[in-house]
């Protein structure tokens, strides 16, 4: 399942999301290469927080970014809340 898609054409990509306890994973896709995975699971709440962080280069050009909720994670830990996602130069 892909939960977000989008272009980027900068060279600095973070991922804002909220981590609690019934956090689940999802991969992030850069160009068709899965470059990370992310668990946004966390005993306590947290909000706004930069769960994910990738240069995606030197020069400005433009990338296809994918976020893909990861199935297996534990019973009721699957919801992925995100907040935002930034490019950057």
């Amino acid at each position: 399942m892909t939960a977000a898609v989008g272009e980027a054409d900068r060279t600095q990509l973070r991922i804002v999301a909220t981590r609690k306890s019934n956090g689940g994973r999802f991969a992030v896709v850069v160009d068709g290469k899965t470059v990370g995975t992310v668990n946004t699971y966390a005993a306590k709440s947290a909000y706004r927080q930069v769960v994910f962080t990738r240069t995606l280069g030197t020069t400005i050009k433009n990338h296809k970014v994918q976020l893909r909720i990861l199935s297996g994670s534990t019973p009721g830990r699957s919801t992925v809340a995100l907040d935002a996602v930034m490019v950057t130069r």
